[in-house]
C-alpha cells in the first residue's frame, strides 16, 4: 500500500490566472467590519491557514471555518495570523472539486498572505462530512504537505488540526491530523495557536504532545497519537490512554459575533445563524446532541440592515432549528420591515423547518418574504418554483416513537394545508430506511403519507421531490450502535417505497408529482467506511484520496478489495454493535448512555417480536 500522498508539485501546469483570480475576489470582498488583518499582532506571530473543502461562494456561506479565522484575527491576545485556503474557483470543476490530475507549477499558497501551505505552522480543517477529508487532503498536496503525520514528523511542516460535525469519528482520519477539536474550536484553537508560539519562541519544534502538555485546559482537545488501539478481527478490544484522559469532554464556546452572522461577503450573498443545536433528542439526528442555543434578534437584525445597505440580495438562513426560536415571528417580521423599506428584491432562503413547529403566522411571515428553502437548489437546478423541505424522517409512527422523535410524522399535512394558503405547493421531504426492526409494513407508510400529501397539493399542479436515504447511524448519536442496510436492501426499500405510490396514485401522476432522490451507491459505501470505522482505515483513506485525485470514484468491489486490504469487511463495519463493545470512537464519544439503550433495548424487542 502507498505510504505517502505527498508528490512534486513543480514543473506542472502553470496557471497564470490563480494570482489573479485571488486578488480580484479580495477587492470584490465587502466586509461588514474592519478587514481581519489590521489587529496588531507580534513579529513572531504563527501562521495559520484555515481550510474549507468548499469552492469560495460555499466557503462563505459555512460559517464553522470562518468562526476560527476571526477568533484568531481580531483577538490581539492570539499570537497569530490567519489566512484562508479553500478550493479555489480556477482550480475547480463545475461540482466543486479539485479538477483531476491536477499540478501547480508552485505549491498551493493562501488567499491574503500568498503563503505556501507547507510554510504554515499551523492548518486548520473544518470538515461538514466526512466524505470531504479526501478533498482536504489534496489540498495539503497541492500546497506542499506530507498529509500523513508521520511524514510530516520528519520536517519543519504545520500541525494540522480537524474539527466540525465531519469528525463526530475522528479515527479514520488518526494517520493525518495531529490535533482534533471535539465540540466548538474556537477558544481551543486560540489556545493551540498560543501553545504553538510559546514553543516556537523556546526554540522547540512544536509537536501535538509538546502542545497536549503545553495546554492548561485541555477540554475538547483530542491527540490520536496518545492512545493506542487493540483489534480482534473487526472489533476494538481495548484503548489506552497515554498520559491523556480516558474521555475527551466537548468544548463550548462563548456567543461570538461571527458565529451567527457573516462578517465578509462576496458582495450578494450573506448570512444569518439565529440557532445553533435544538431542543430536541431525536436518537438519529447529530444536531440533537449540540446543546439548543438562540442568538438574540436585535444583533441580527443589525446585520440585517447592513446587508441592505451594503447590497445584499440574497439571504440565507441558515438554521436548522429556526422554528424553535422563541422569537422566531418577531425575527420575521423585522426582516421583512427591512426588505420592503429597502425597495429592492431581495432573495431569502432557510433550510428545513420542522412542521410541528410551523405556525399559520409564522409561514405567513415567510410567505410575505418568499421566503423558500435553499434546498430546492439541489433538486431543481435553479428553477423558478417556490419549495418548502420538511422532514417527516419516516411514516411509521411507531418507528419515530422508539427514535424518541416526540411528533406524529403525519402531522406534515397541516403544514401542508397551511403552506398552500401562503401560495406554496411544491415540497422537498426527507425520510430514513433501514432501522432495525423495520418492516415492508413500516415502509409502506412512508408511501401512504406521500399519497396524502400529494391528493392535497395535486388541484394546484403541486410536486414531491423525496430526498430518501439509508440509516447511517451516526456516532455521538442513540443510534450508533444500530445495523445498517446494505446496498441491495437499500435499493429494495426504494423499490418498495415507489410501488406503493403507484398501487395509491396512478404510475402517470407518480411521474407527473414525483421525484425521487437516492443517496448514491459510492457515497452510501465511503461515508458508513469512514463512519463506523476505526484508524485502520487510514490507507483506504490515502488510496480513496489518490483515486479522486485523478478524476475516478472508486466503485463498490474497489473500495471492499481495500477495505479487505486494511483488515476489514462490510459486515464489521454495517453490522449491529453490543451495548456493551467498544467503540472506536469511544475516547470522544458524548453519548448518553441510558438513552442509547434505551433505544436499543425497545428496536431490538421489536425485531424479536416481528421475527416471532
Amino acid at each position: 500500500m502507498p505510504t505517502n500522498l505527498q508528490e512534486n508539485v513543480q514543473g506542472g501546469t502553470v496557471r497564470e490566472d490563480l494570482r489573479d483570480w485571488m486578488r480580484e475576489t479580495m477587492a470584490r470582498e465587502q466586509w461588514f467590519v474592519d478587514p481581519p488583518h489590521h489587529v496588531a499582532k507580534p513579529e513572531t506571530a504563527i501562521d495559520v491557514g484555515i481550510l474549507s473543502h468548499f469552492t469560495y461562494k460555499f466557503s462563505l456561506v459555512a460559517l464553522g471555518h470562518l468562526s476560527l479565522y476571526h477568533r484568531i484575527n481580531r483577538r490581539a491576545d492570539c499570537p497569530g495570523i490567519a489566512d484562508r485556503v479553500f478550493v479555489y474557483d480556477p482550480l475547480a470543476t463545475e461540482e466543486g472539486l479539485i479538477q483531476p490530475d491536477l499540478v501547480l507549477n508552485a505549491p498551493l499558497a493562501t488567499l491574503e498572505r500568498q503563503i505556501p501551505l507547507h510554510r504554515l505552522q499551523l492548518i486548520c480543517i473544518s470538515l461538514t462530512n466526512p466524505d470531504a477529508i479526501t478533498s482536504a487532503l489534496n489540498l495539503l498536496r497541492l500546497g506542499g504537505v506530507p498529509p500523513r503525520r508521520e511524514d510530516r514528523a520528519a520536517g519543519n511542516f504545520p500541525l494540522v488540526l480537524a474539527g466540525g460535525p465531519g469528525c463526530c469519528n475522528p479515527e479514520p482520519f488518526a494517520d493525518y491530523c495531529d490535533l482534533f477539536c471535539v465540540g466548538d474550536g474556537c477558544a481551543l484553537t486560540a489556545r493551540i495557536v498560543s501553545a504553538l508560539h510559546d514553543l516556537r519562541r523556546q526554540g522547540e519544534r512544536p509537536t501535538a504532545k509538546k502542545v497536549f502538555e503545553r495546554i492548561p485546559d485541555k477540554k475538547g482537545l483530542y491527540v490520536p497519537s496518545l492512545y493506542r488501539f487493540n483489534y480482534a478481527g473487526g472489533s476494538v478490544t481495548s484503548i489506552e490512554s497515554l498520559l491523556a484522559p480516558a474521555t475527551v469532554e466537548p468544548a463550548v464556546d462563548p456567543d461570538e459575533e461571527w458565529s451567527r452572522s457573516s462578517l465578509v461577503s462576496d458582495g450578494e450573498t450573506a448570512v444569518l445563524v439565529p440557532t445553533q443545536g435544538c431542543k430536541h433528542s431525536c436518537s438519529y439526528c447529530q444536531i440533537s446532541e449540540i446543546d439548543y442555543r438562540q442568538f438574540a434578534i436585535g444583533p441580527l437584525l443589525k446585520r440585517v440592515d447592513e446587508y441592505l445597505e451594503r447590497g445584499i440580495r440574497t439571504l440565507i438562513i441558515n438554521s436548522a432549528t429556526l422554528t424553535q426560536h422563541s422569537e422566531v415571528e418577531n425575527l420575521l417580521s423585522g426582516i421583512g420591515d427591512r426588505v420592503d423599506a429597502s425597495g429592492k428584491p431581495v432573495k431569502v432562503y432557510i433550510g428545513s423547518v420542522r412542521f410541528d413547529e410551523v405556525s399559520a403566522d409564522v409561514l405567513a411571515k415567510l410567505g410575505r418574504l418568499q421566503a423558500f428553502s435553499h434546498t430546492y437548489l439541489l433538486y431543481t437546478n435553479g428553477a423558478p418554483m417556490k419549495y418548502m423541505a420538511l422532514a417527516p424522517e419516516h411514516g411509521s409512527r411507531d418507528l419515530m416513537r422508539r427514535m424518541r422523535r416526540k411528533v406524529d410524522p403525519w402531522r406534515m399535512l397541516n403544514t401542508v394545508d397551511l403552506a398552500a394558503k401562503q401560495g406554496v405547493h411544491h415540497f422537498v421531504l426527507y425520510f430514513i430506511v433501514g432501522f432495525e426492526s423495520e418492516t415492508a409494513e413500516d415502509r409502506d407508510q412512508i408511501s401512504a403519507l406521500t399519497a396524502a400529501l400529494l391528493a392535497r397539493i395535486e388541484p394546484a399542479g403541486g410536486k414531491v421531490i423525496m430526498k430518501i436515504n439509508p440509516l447511517i447511524p451516526t456516532p455521538g448519536t442513540a443510534c450508533q450502535r444500530m445495523a445498517m442496510p446494505s446496498m441491495e436492501q437499500y435499493n429494495q426499500y426504494l423499490r418498495e417505497i415507489a410501488d406503493g405510490l403507484i398501487r395509491r396514485v396512478g404510475f402517470e401522476r407518480y411521474q407527473r408529482q414525483v421525484e425521487v432522490v437516492p443517496l448514491p451507491e459510492k457515497r452510501l459505501i465511503i461515508e458508513m467506511l469512514i463512519n463506523r470505522a476505526d484508524r485502520r482505515i487510514g490507507p483506504l483513506i490515502e488510496l480513496l484520496t489518490r483515486s479522486r485525485a485523478r478524476g475516478v470514484e472508486p466503485g463498490r468491489m474497489q473500495l471492499t478489495e481495500w477495505l479487505a486490504e486494511c483488515g476489514l469487511s462490510w459486515d464489521d463495519l454495517s453490522g449491529s454493535r453490543p451495548m456493551e463493545g467498544i467503540v472506536p470512537w469511544r475516547v470522544v464519544d458524548r453519548t448518553d448512555v441510558l438513552a442509547e439503550r434505551k433505544v436499543l433495548v425497545s428496536f431490538r424487542e421489536r425485531t424479536a417480536a416481528c421475527s416471532r
